[in-house]
This record gives structure tokens, C-alpha cells and sequence, in this order.
């Protein structure tokens, strides 16, 4: 398993389960489990692990939950786990959410515009979110 060595020395109690989903780092991972049983804890770590090994930036990371509340809880996770490790990068540019968030973020800045509109764009593109189509 992949897992930095400032994670497993803050976080040394780390179950099985937990340190295979820290260490993934090849793609998506969905974890489905009940409450309580750290599934918010090990997203954070994972990300942070993804960090501190170098295998991502902070603006290449997306960080989804359900509520309002519990994406406001993942960021001051992974600011308490970051301080804890010392990590110094820039966690402002986190894309910390709720599902719905993003994909409204996504729809409203990626819409697809016609041709007709506007020539140069091709498929998927920024538009105006003052342009309004029908």
C-alpha cells in the first residue's frame, strides 16, 4: 500500500478498509458503507495522500458529499488533517461540495451552445451566464 509516511504516523490506527481506500490512487473509487463507519475520515485522508505523494494539486481534486453541512465538514477536515501533517499547499483551489453544486457549476459554465451562436465554439464551452436560450 501506498500511503505517505506523515499520514501513517499521525493517523497510526488506520483498519484495513481504511488503508485501502487511502492508498487507492489509480482513478475513481466509490465507497459505500453505513454512518459511522469513517467513510468521511478516509475521503480526506485519501485526498491528502494523493497530495503529499505528488499525484495531484489541490485544483485537481473534487470532494463530493450530499449536504451543505457535511461539504462544509470536508474542508475543515482536510484543513485540520493538514495541519496536523504540516502540509503547506494551497487548499483554497480544493473543489469541496455537494453533488448538486457541482453539477450546476458544471451545466452553467459548460452548457452547449449552438454553432449558430457562436462559430468558433465546437461542443462544450464557457458561455455568458447572462446568455439566455429560450
Amino acid at each position: 500500500m501506498n500511503i505517505a509516511a506523515a499520514l501513517l504516523h499521525a493517523y497510526p490506527t488506520l483498519n484495513e478498509a481504511q488503508r485501502t481506500i487511502v492508498s487507492h490512487s489509480d482513478g475513481p473509487l466509490l465507497i459505500i458503507a453505513g454512518p459511522g463507519s469513517g467513510k468521511t475520515f478516509s475521503l480526506v485522508l485519501r485526498a491528502m495522500n494523493l497530495l503529499v505523494l505528488g499525484k495531484a494539486v489541490p485544483r485537481e481534486l473534487v470532494l463530493c458529499t450530499f449536504t451543505e453541512k457535511a461539504a462544509l465538514e470536508l474542508r475543515e477536515r482536510m484543513a485540520a488533517v493538514a495541519r496536523k501533517i504540516g502540509y503547506t499547499g494551497d487548499l483554497s483551489e480544493l473543489k469541496v461540495s455537494t453533488i448538486h453544486g457541482l453539477c450546476n457549476r458544471l451545466l452553467t459554465t459548460r452548457r452547449w451552445r449552438p454553432r449558430a451562436f457562436r462559430p468558433s465554439v465546437h461542443g462544450l464551452g464557457p458561455i455568458s451566464r447572462t446568455t439566455r436560450y429560450g
